[in-house]
């Protein structure tokens, strides 16, 4: 036995997977005259890595051969998602304030694996060429979100502070074994998330509030999965 050998090394177990990382994230305000600051706040993320695993930490062409141990090569990425935001948060006129907002967010994610790929007689694997198993996914998500939240002192002590947003997102997500034609599965949700809160200060430095708010989780797809369910 000997381990295999592949781009970025390790020992038996597999290769470093070649990592690769860069992103950017920029903020922006502007201050309108009389109104309030406008927030701006955009960021973009790259991920991508190609791992190369030997499953059992040992290289056997007879096992290979048989299918007794597994070569399982992962190609994770590229993953590329966006996000941009839009904040505007008044100045206070008299007993009252607000702030309000949008959001958007888009991610493009790409997996795929390779098990038990060719591998030459010198231990030399070739993970790109199709193995004994192969597939490939993506999923895509878009969400677009509005939001609002208004604050307005009842007394001098007595604060009431309600807003809500209303959000929606779909993904889609494709599946293709063998490099076959891609199976689809889709779904979108739409929420509408409301928060209330009354504060009553005690003191400069002491408060006490309640509150209630309702919060949104994102659906699920499967693109690993033959089927079109969505949850």
């Amino acid at each position: 036995h000997r381990p295999a050998r592949g781009g970025g090394g390790g020992g038996g177990g597999g290769s470093g997977g070649d990592p690769k990382c860069r992103g950017d994230s920029r903020k922006a305000d502007v201050r309108i005259a009389g109104a309030g600051p406008l927030s701006s706040l955009t960021s973009y993320l790259y991920v991508s890595s190609r791992p190369n695993v030997d499953v059992d930490a040992a290289y056997s062409p007879s096992c290979l051969a048989a299918f007794a141990c597994i070569q399982y090569y992962v190609i994770s990425g590229p993953n590329r998602s966006f996000q941009q935001e839009l904040t505007f948060a008044s100045e206070k006129f008299g007993a009252f304030s607000f702030i309000a907002g949008g959001f958007y967010y888009y991610d493009k994610g790409e997996a795929g694996a390779n098990v038990n790929y060719p591998i030459g007689p010198d231990g030399e694997p070739f993970p790109d060429k199709p193995g004994g198993f192969f597939n490939a996914d993506e999923v895509r998500t878009k969400a677009y979100a509005g939001f609002g939240e208004a604050s307005l002192d009842l007394t001098e002590k007595l604060h009431l502070i309600a807003g809500a947003r209303v959000s929606h997102e779909s993904k889609v997500a494709l599946n293709s074994v063998f490099g076959g034609p891609s199976t689809r599965t889709s779904g979108s949700w739409t929420s509408f998330t409301p928060r209330v809160s009354l504060r009553y200060d005690l003191s400069p430095q002491t408060n006490i509030y309640a509150t209630f708010s309702q919060g949104f989780k994102s659906g699920v797809v499967a693109s690993s999965s033959v089927t079109n369910n969505a949850k």
